[in-house]
């Protein structure tokens, strides 16, 4: 695959292209990180309700907790990496799967988003579940509008037809704001409320008699209304979520203060014994990107040694330019980077990207932490920097851990022989002798090899593991 050089306009003309698709990192990240401590220092306990659904849409329509994954429907689209737009058209929505949301088997439940109104219209849903297609002395739903009639927002619980309003005031175009909608049943010692938290303060709360068990309808509908002539949400969803329970005034304080999930976060795991390189996440969904430059001002950067993404053919959709990872033809000592223009690779919590020993652990110090930099960029984001964490693997015969297979571990192995070393231990560092990575090696071994180690297994006495030691001494001093 043609590449582009560090400094050339191609590299450049592209990277400013992928900004150009980009949307300004988002800092609600570090908000929540922030809030989150605060909350510690408050004691403000977590969440007691188990949460059974959650869609982040941070560039996917997954159920990151259930099986219940979204779908879009009509011009509904995922914005970036950050929400799902809903342009507001007729059939511009988003589905979830009936059966396993199921809210008849819950007796309390919360209902939590993230959202953003474009526009303002009478009785446009941000979610309805249940089924009125059937008489109205049969339908059983919730719902929650953001605007009721030319009034505010609007919490709806419906039992055959018998229905409970929970109405607040009214939301501005362009601002996000928080919604918690709480269900509390007395079946379980319950209070037997409906109540609606904006920005996690309580807005309103009513009392109801009903029972989210009636609601089996298979309508799970988000920025739809089961009524087809309500118009349909115009704005976007940054997260929304399904709890089992009904949330606190704390819980729900405490999650709006933390703020919708975070984007995912990548993290450069570095070998300072073997040097090998690779990019990591903690996201069991799968997270895509499209771009990464790691850096380091000592020059402990390998790039004959590194095995990157566009070697390796990593993901490659067509041999034309931008239809696979493209390296950077000037990675050096100092600088390693790759751009995939027309498409990503895929990084989750059990699916790494190895670059092959891109460090080199020798400038700075085998078994030394480096001075390595990261940034990445998710597929449809901007750049972000990603942690650097350096980590040591052992290395077969190096005994006291220096990262090397040398002598000296040949003494160690002579004092412990029969303690916790043994036959096999000295047959791995033979192998490995004088090669720092663990490799084994084709440099010759000095040989106090066959008839020591025969005299050692035969006689297993410490004399001849004394005068052995004193041999070694004069071999690797």
């Amino acid at each position: 695959m043609k590449s582009c050089s560090a400094n050339s306009p191609c590299l450049k003309f592209r990277l400013a292209l992928k900004n150009c698709w980009a949307k300004a990192f988002r800092w609600n990240a570090l908000l929540a990180l922030a809030a989150t401590s605060a909350i510690g220092l408050c004691d403000v306990p977590a969440a007691r309700a188990a949460m059974t659904h959650r869609y982040t849409f941070n560039g996917v329509l997954d159920d990151s907790i259930g099986n219940a994954d979204a779908t879009l429907v009509g011009g509904a689209a995922l914005a970036g990496i950050e929400s799902v737009d809903l342009p507001g058209g007729a059939g511009d929505y988003l589905t979830l799967p009936s059966q396993e949301i199921d809210l008849s088997t819950y007796v309390d439940a919360t209902f939590e988003a993230w959202f953003t109104i474009d526009q303002l219209a009478s009785w446009q849903r941000l979610f309805d579940f249940g089924d009125r297609t059937v008489p109205v002395a049969e339908q059983n739903y919730v719902y929650y509008t953001v605007q009721a009639g030319g009034g505010g927002g609007l919490a709806v619980f419906a039992n055959n037809g018998n229905r409970t309003e929970a109405s607040h005031g009214n939301f501005n175009i362009g601002q996000q704001y928080h919604v918690a909608v709480v269900v509390d049943d007395n079946a379980n010692g319950g209070s037997d409320t409906l109540s609606v938290y904006v920005d996690g303060s309580l807005a309103t709360e009513v009392a109801h008699n009903k029972t989210l068990s009636a609601i089996t309808g298979d309508f799970y509908l988000l920025g739809e209304s089961l009524i087809t002539a309500d118009p349909n949400f115009n704005g976007q969803i940054n997260e929304f979520r399904i709890y089992d329970d009904a949330l606190s005034a704390r819980d729900v304080r405490a999650s709006y203060l933390a703020g919708p999930t975070p984007l995912a976060t990548m993290r450069l795991e570095v070998d300072v014994v073997s040097g090998q390189v690779s990019i990591h996440t903690d996201e069991l969904a799968p997270v895509p990107i499209d771009y990464y430059v790691i850096e380091s001002a000592a020059g402990a950067l390998d790039a004959d040694q590194w095995n990157s993404l566009d070697e390796q053919g990593r993901d490659a959709h067509g041999p034309g330019p931008g239809q696979a990872w493209e390296e950077a033809d000037l990675s050096n000592a100092n600088w390693i980077s790759e751009l995939y223009l027309t498409g990503a690779s895929d990084v989750s919590s059990d699916q790494p990207l190895a670059l092959g020993r891109a460090y080199n652990p020798e400038v700075l110090g085998r078994g030394t932490d480096g001075d390595l930099t990261f940034q990445y960029a998710v597929q449809g984001g901007s750049l972000a920097t990603g942690e650097v964490v350096y980590v040591s693997s052992p290395v077969a015969g190096d005994f006291n851990g220096d990262g090397q297979v040398d002598g000296v571990d040949f003494l160690l192995w002579q004092r412990q022989f029969g303690e916790s070393l043994d036959a096999q231990d000295y047959a791995a560092w033979e192998a490995a002798f004088g090669e720092p990575s663990g490799q084994a090696s084709s440099t010759a071994v000095p040989e106090p090899s066959a008839w020591l180690l025969a005299l050692a297994i035969v006689a297993g006495a410490r004399p001849i593991v004394a005068s052995r030691h004193a041999l070694g001494l004069a071999l690797f001093r």
